[in-house]
């Protein structure tokens, strides 16, 4: 597919309005750390800040998952989180897009699913700062509660480098 730098350069007033891409994680995932480093160079001497969005992703099925219900799946979806942590460096970004997912009808009840996303959470920022990246998590419609919900919910992570990204629309909601 074609590069970051191919279609910012698509569309002549891109710096104009934007400083900034926000890039699916599937983007990363799907190619080497070299060929992030090589268009690393180009958007770092124009000085594009760029976003990881990992939220596409994180659907509980098919892609991936931060609740710990199947070894099997987990494990997985915790592989493709830490290509893509690895990744971003090798690309020049220092922040990462997540939301939650819903809570599982197998399995799991919904106390443990937030005990497990807790987990998942604290690790995967752990993972983070030790690449100077910042998460950021997005509230969502597949996680009830909204921000009511997720700001306590990151205090309980207790991770310096986790945000609570509002939605605009959520918060004119509520």
């Amino acid at each position: 597919g074609d590069s970051i730098q191919e279609h910012i350069l698509r569309r002549p007033t891109f710096f104009e309005h934007y400083d900034g891409v926000l890039v699916d994680w599937r983007y990363l995932h799907a190619r080497t750390p070299e060929a992030l480093q090589h268009e690393a160079n180009w958007l770092s001497h124009q000085k594009v800040r760029v976003i990881t969005d990992l939220t596409s992703g994180i659907n509980l099925y098919p892609d991936m998952r931060l609740v710990n219900n199947s070894d099997e799946e987990y494990a997985a979806s915790m592989a493709v989180i830490d290509d893509v942590l690895a990744k971003m460096g090798a690309l020049g970004s220092k922040d990462l897009l997540l939301s939650l997912h819903r809570v599982p009808e197998t399995n799991i009840s919904s106390e443990d699913t937030w005990i497990s996303f807790e987990t998942t959470l604290r690790e995967v920022c752990t993972k983070a700062d030790a690449k100077g990246l910042t998460i950021h998590l997005r509230t969502s419609q597949k996680v009830g509660g909204g921000i009511a919900r997720l700001a306590p919910f990151v205090d309980r992570v207790g991770a310096a480098n986790l945000k609570l990204a509002p939605s605009t629309a959520q918060v004119l909601d509520q």
